[in-house]
């Protein structure tokens, strides 16, 4: 009876801050936009997100902004942020909220040519050896040790390790997910990731492998581009509404989601990463 009346009262409780659901048979929570992430155990969680219109910023637009449909699995639920003692970047320049631990100025880049790799260390060479786009239903691609890998598509199942990424198709959305692969080391540490779920032809994977040492931020200006590119390119004529750009780190489990949008800049949407 007791252990009954405790439930109802955690329920009843749990039922005033909507928009959470609660699964008490397998502690799997449920919600929104919520910077607090959902959770299994107290060193894993199945962090989920799930659309329901809400209005975003009534006084920059009066649009009806869907939040992200999407599941990681695998990850801690809270993480501190893995830092590189490369002395390369300073994170602390980054002005994306929530984005410090993945971003810098400088940063990795993506360059046309060979002049402007060898000037910049971090300094990827985008070709077709680099950039492709995935045509079959399935495919397998590694992120490079030490490098990042950028995921652009309209929805995807991604898988990695120990971990999992799902994000759902949603109307007038692009995804933009950002893998930083694993920290120089001794012997191979390429990590296979496979894909699955995706739209063949719709779905370009692109590899930045850069010098040692010189790939523990993305470029700032550079995450800027690759979102006022999917504005202006994708999702048909009128481009994509909303871009949710999510940083996930191999190496620890560290996760973050933005939104950007041209009405509303960016905002943080979800995170696992806590101060040390």
């Amino acid at each position: 009876m007791k252990k009954t009346l405790t439930l109802v009262l955690l329920t009843v409780l749990l039922s005033a801050c909507a928009p959470w659901n609660i699964d008490i048979g397998n502690f799997h929570m449920s919600g929104g936009e919520q910077p607090a992430v959902t959770a299994v155990a107290p060193t894993q969680s199945v962090s989920t997100g799930q659309g329901g219109p809400s209005n975003d910023s009534p006084s920059q637009s009066n649009a009806k902004i869907q939040p992200p449909s999407y599941e990681i699995k695998g990850a801690p639920y809270k993480v501190t942020a893995y830092r590189w003692a490369d002395g390369v970047f300073n994170e602390n320049v980054c002005t994306l909220p929530g984005g410090k631990d993945f971003c810098g100025k400088p940063g990795v880049v993506g360059v046309e040519t060979e002049a402007e790799r060898k000037a910049n260390p971090s300094a990827a060479l985008i070709s077709p050896d680099s950039q492709e786009s995935l045509e079959n239903a399935t495919a397998t691609k590694f992120v490079h040790e030490g490098g990042y890998q950028l995921t652009t598509t309209a929805g995807v199942v991604m898988k990695f390790g120990n971990y999992s990424i799902v994000a759902n198709p949603q109307p007038d959305v692009e995804w933009q997910i950002y893998l930083r692969g694993r920290n120089s080391g001794p012997g191979d540490l390429n990590l296979d990731v496979n894909f699955s779920r995706y739209h063949p032809g719709a779905t370009t994977v692109t590899q930045y492998q850069v010098k040692e040492n010189a790939g523990g931020f993305m470029d700032q200006p550079y995450i800027y581009q690759q979102a006022a590119n999917s504005h202006l390119y994708n999702c048909g004529l009128q481009g994509c509404k909303v871009v949710y750009v999510v940083f996930f780190d191999v190496n620890n489990g560290a996760w973050t989601i933005l939104r950007h949008t041209n009405a509303t800049g960016w905002t943080l949407v979800a995170s696992n990463v806590v101060a040390p």
